[in-house]
């Protein structure tokens, strides 16, 4: 009788010590995902405001000899060659 009671209590004790155990192993994984989550927002929250920086830039145009300041292509690229004398 009461070696079964003394094996009784060494199980309850035993599940107790697993359980506590596996309380412990559950926290660590669940503080580490927390963690990586948390690196993933701030990588996320980074990478959009370079982007957004970028979407501001104006566009860079290119002078082409061949054309006037306006744009227009330059048949004669000489001063006074549009048609005005001076």
């Amino acid at each position: 009788m009461w070696a079964s009671l003394d094996d009784r209590a060494h199980r309850a004790w035993a599940r107790s010590v697993k359980y506590y155990e596996n309380l412990k192993v559950v926290y660590q994984i669940q503080t580490l995902l927390r963690d990586w989550q948390q690196q993933a927002e701030d990588q996320k929250a980074a990478r959009p405001s370079e982007q957004k920086a970028d979407d501001r830039k104006l566009p860079v145009k290119t002078l082409n000899p061949a054309l006037n300041p306006d744009g227009a292509p330059a048949s004669n690229p000489s001063p006074g060659a549009h048609g005005t004398s001076q």
